[in-house]
């Protein structure tokens, strides 16, 4: 469970990267007329993983009050725990737009 944590973490991660560089995109190319992107590989790899980052943030969120609710203590650190809790918060906000 710990892996699978750390896992998702670097993946939320790649979501907030994702979501910074379509907004500075967004902002260059209004102002500029001009793209941003120099790497378009790397910033691909990081939107895959960002949007597979809502998937795997649910599971994760799931299977951990499963093991929860059936008293199975999942050795989770806390920090981890609450950032990709804060951080499904977010995406559900961002997936359907709702600010």
């Amino acid at each position: 469970m710990r892996f699978f944590a750390r896992l998702v973490a670097i993946c939320n991660l790649c979501f907030i990267v994702t979501v910074v560089m379509r907004y500075v995109e967004n902002d260059t190319a209004n102002k500029t007329g001009a793209e941003l992107t120099r790497l378009p590989f790397i910033q691909n790899t990081l939107v895959v993983l960002g949007y597979s980052a809502i998937i795997m943030n649910f599971i994760f969120v799931l299977v951990f009050f499963y093991l929860l609710l059936t008293k199975r203590l999942a050795r989770v650190p806390r920090f981890l725990l609450i950032f990709n809790l804060v951080v499904l918060a977010w995406q559900v906000i961002f997936h359907f737009d709702l600010f």
